[in-house]
């Protein structure tokens, strides 16, 4: 009770003895037992330090503080500490290999993405330099004649040609080589000096071509074509003309114009035709044994086939085919359909596998019936191409 009225009458004393030392500045307290060291308390049961400021009522006087030892459990006066902003992290290096990562950061409302495919690109789609197709090539016959020595004007003989087109551009190609006659080097092909000619004027003009018309063209040429022409020469031109154009299977007959004007055709006997022109009106203008494929100087395949119409005795005949030197390197027998009198489909085949000549001659001939000797006899020379 006693130590209770010390403190408080201490304190009195200092609150009445205010303005005796308050121009002091601070005063600084202790509270404790009557007695007490000015030492530090104990941890356990140890009093309070109370420190206080009074305004200054005068000029400031200076007045230097005692430092005060605060005992371990005083509770010291915090000052708040800004809070400091989030720290940037540091990347963390690790053992992996420095490949850069992208991160990518997550829109909040994400943007919808079109993806584009292109269609792939055909080579037709790159601009191309637009090139003509180049026309098909044909192999055809232009009909001329050749002349055995017969005195009678020549019979007929398919000799090859290259022309280009279509159908009937073929065929309107096919006349116009008909009416250009056999070239130089055709003439000069044969060593037997037995070279194709043509009795059509060279002057003649093709005019126009029509048709087919259920297997009928019609022809129209010019006036050239009949002039100067007995009735022998004429129907060796008409010849001419049917077989050149009726070598396509399109076409059966042929119906001739001259500047225009229809013309009456005659038969190889010269009896004018009741109707259109055809094949059989002219076979007596044929060779007894006919080769019509291969045509003359034509180029040839493995095997090489033969074939034409032939009217000989018996319908029996000899067929060779031999080299540029003459040496035969086969011969064979063939028989026609038809003989003696009338004529007669043939066809032959040649194995040549073994054969490398490239320049051949295929030599058609009949025995005759009196002593056996060649007669009617025809050669077409051929090239055979050598194997790929």
């Amino acid at each position: 009770m006693r130590r209770r009225l010390g403190l408080t009458g201490l304190v009195v004393l200092v609150v009445a003895c205010g303005n005796a030392v308050g121009d002091a500045g601070n005063v600084a307290v202790l509270t404790g037992p009557p007695g007490a060291s000015s030492s530090p308390p104990a941890a356990t049961g140890s009093p309070v330090v109370t420190s206080t400021r009074r305004p200054l009522t005068s000029a400031p006087t200076t007045f230097q503080a005692t430092p005060v030892t605060v005992p371990a459990t005083a509770t010291p006066t915090v000052t708040p500490v800004p809070t400091p902003s989030p720290p940037t992290p540091t990347p963390r290096r690790t053992t992996a290999p420095a490949t850069p990562v992208a991160t990518r950061t997550p829109s909040p409302t994400p943007t919808p993405t079109t993806r584009i495919t292109r269609p792939p690109v055909s080579p037709s789609a790159s601009p191309t330099p637009v090139s003509t197709p180049e026309p098909e090539l044909v192999e055809i016959s232009a009909y001329f004649l050749l002349d055995e020595g017969g005195g009678d004007g020549g019979t007929l003989m398919p000799v090859r040609r290259i022309v280009s087109g279509g159908t009937r551009q073929v065929v309107a190609a096919a006349l116009d080589e008909l009416l250009a006659g056999p070239t130089e080097a055709e003439i000069a092909m044969d060593p037997a000096d037995q070279p194709p000619f043509s009795l059509i004027p060279s002057n003649t003009l093709s005019l126009g071509i029509s048709g087919p018309t259920d297997g009928i063209v019609t022809v129209d040429l010019s006036r050239e074509f009949e002039a100067g022409a007995g009735s022998s020469v004429f129907v060796r031109r008409l010849a001419q003309v049917v077989y050149t154009l009726t070598q396509f299977r399109t076409i059966s007959g042929v119906d001739l114009k001259l500047d225009g004007q229809p013309k009456t055709a005659f038969d190889a006997s010269g009896k004018a035709i009741d109707g259109p022109a055809k094949r059989e009106h002219y076979l007596d203008l044929l060779p007894s044994i006919f080769v019509d494929q291969p045509a003359w100087g034509a180029t040839v395949t493995r095997p090489i086939v033969v074939s034409g119409k032939a009217n000989v005795f018996e319908a029996v005949f000899q067929i060779e085919l031999s080299d540029d030197q003459g040496r035969v390197i086969i011969r064979r027998p063939v028989a026609a359909t038809c003989g003696s009198g009338c004529w007669g489909d043939w066809r032959h085949e040649f194995d040549v596998e073994a054969v490398v000549t490239e320049r051949l001659w295929i030599t058609v001939w009949s025995p005759s019936a009196v002593d056996g000797r060649p007669e009617n006899l025809r050669r077409y020379p051929i090239t055979l191409p050598p194997r790929p």
